[in-house]
């Protein structure tokens, strides 16, 4: 891989914001984050800003998909639950018996989505 602006020159890093291979001297950290020495310098700052700004807000969706997949899980064991037990009303256990299942993969699939947060 060789440098963008020097073609002679053996790339050694990727810049965060554009993507383009630098050579040592169009290099320059930001933050921790790799560069282009003047060009994309400002560009990576704010991106490491919201990256910072964003860490707070994941961890409360992560917590609300959290609350979202229990109450999925406990809606789904109840309409089940009333399935069984109403013997009378035809259409409510059929429609018992769907919802329920529903309700659990639905559970299932918001686990996962907390999951999949938590491991960035």
């Amino acid at each position: 891989m060789k440098c963008y602006t020097h073609s002679d020159r053996d790339g050694v890093a990727i810049c965060q914001h554009c993507g383009k291979a630098l050579c040592q001297p169009c290099t320059i950290e930001v933050s921790g984050k790799i560069s282009c020495r003047g060009v994309c310098e400002k560009e990576v700052e704010l991106l490491n800003f919201i990256i910072k700004k964003g860490k707070p807000s994941l961890q409360s969706n992560e917590m609300a998909f959290l609350y979202l997949s229990a109450m999925t899980l406990i809606g789904g064991l109840l309409l089940l639950g009333l399935g069984f037990y109403e013997k009378h009303i035809q259409n409510i256990r059929i429609l018992c018996f769907v919802a329920g299942p529903i309700s659990l993969i639905f559970s299932f699939y918001f686990y996962k989505v907390v999951k999949k947060l938590r491991e960035g």
